[in-house]
């Protein structure tokens, strides 16, 4: 009888405390860690990918830069990563970073979009960013994705590291991510 009222009273304080939260804070919570741990595993459409899609295992996506060659593209999920409702569904979507290695000098860096459909992530089209640049934020705002990022003045070599602050704001059009003007 005591293991009963033990069980019942641990459900009532967990309904009690769940529902001062508020619902849809409790949620977002579970949408925000769900989203979190698909993102290393999910496909994203990137141009830099053979078949026009990178299919994550583990962070990490790799094929041959041509066939039979030697020379590997690594697409890896980046550090850069920020969640929110960017479409306004009720949903948390995610926006991050993913890094392309095609064994050549630069390392080009894509922003991913990945929107939580009713708990099933979908990546939108990666869109590009630069090369060898430092992404230093990301925020998602209303129908936006924001990116605060270091590049290089123009007449200055690639080689060179990147100290020039750079803002990109990218709209939500339809079911993928356009560059605001």
């Amino acid at each position: 009888m005591n293991i009963q009222r033990a069980f019942f009273v641990i459900v009532i304080s967990s309904a009690i405390l769940l529902s001062a939260c508020g619902p849809q804070a409790a949620s977002i919570r579970q949408d925000s860690a769900a989203l979190a741990q698909a993102l290393p595993d999910l496909a994203y459409p990137i141009e830099a990918a053979g078949s026009g899609t990178a299919q994550l295992i583990d962070g990490l996506f790799e094929e041959p830069a041509a066939p039979g060659s030697a020379a590997i593209i690594r697409i890896q999920l980046g550090t850069a990563q920020v969640f929110g409702d960017v479409n306004n569904d009720g949903f948390e979507d995610a926006a991050v970073t993913l890094v392309v290695d095609a064994g050549g000098s630069g390392t080009f860096t894509y922003l991913a979009l990945v929107l939580n459909q009713d708990g099933t992530p979908q990546a939108l089209p990666a869109v590009f960013l630069g090369d060898r640049i430092a992404v230093q934020s990301l925020s998602i705002q209303p129908s936006q994705v924001v990116v605060d990022l270091l590049t290089r003045a123009a007449d200055e070599p690639m080689s060179a590291e990147p100290t020039v602050a750079e803002t990109l704001t990218f709209n939500l059009s339809g079911d993928q991510l356009v560059a605001a003007d």
